[in-house]
């Protein structure tokens, strides 16, 4: 059966997902040999929580009625934005735990000077932000459906 509100949220979540992607060499968390952590920590926060995400919206407007029109797909669009919280929320973990993850001189030096991560960055500000993308872009498509099917 053809969702347009689904296929919308698919379609923007993938495009929003590798746009986020595109973004990681920089942190070389994929890098092999250098530490097992930087690898986990790249594929749950990378790779897992955002199909938990997708599931959840998916799960989210499954339950939005059909009679809304194009509505549900411009909302699926907004609430798919919500994928953005990944890149924050890695960035706060990077930051919480630089000294663990075993970043070289060379890679601490591109990390803080290019990308303005360092440890004494608060880890807080990128969580902050992450979880305002998080709740705040859905919490707008579901006031937004709920206005136009009231």
């Amino acid at each position: 059966m053809f969702d347009p509100g689904l296929n919308s949220l698919v379609f923007f979540f993938g495009i929003f997902w590798a746009t986020i992607l595109s973004t990681v060499p920089d942190y070389r968390l994929f890098v092999v040999g250098k530490s097992r952590w930087r690898w986990v920590i790249g594929i749950m926060i990378l790779n897992l929580f955002p199909l938990v995400l997708l599931l959840a919206l998916s799960l989210m407007f499954s339950l939005v009625p059909d009679k809304v029109g194009v509505v549900k797909p411009i909302c699926a669009a907004i609430a798919s934005l919500s994928v953005f919280s990944t890149f924050y929320f890695l960035r706060a973990t990077l930051a919480a735990h630089l000294r663990c993850l075993k970043y070289s001189k060379r890679e601490m030096k591109h990390l803080s000077e290019n990308l303005g991560l360092t440890a004494k960055r608060k880890v807080w500000g990128s969580a902050r932000i992450g979880l305002q993308y998080l709740f705040g872009w859905p919490i707008l498509a579901s006031l937004i459906v709920v206005f136009f099917v009231s």
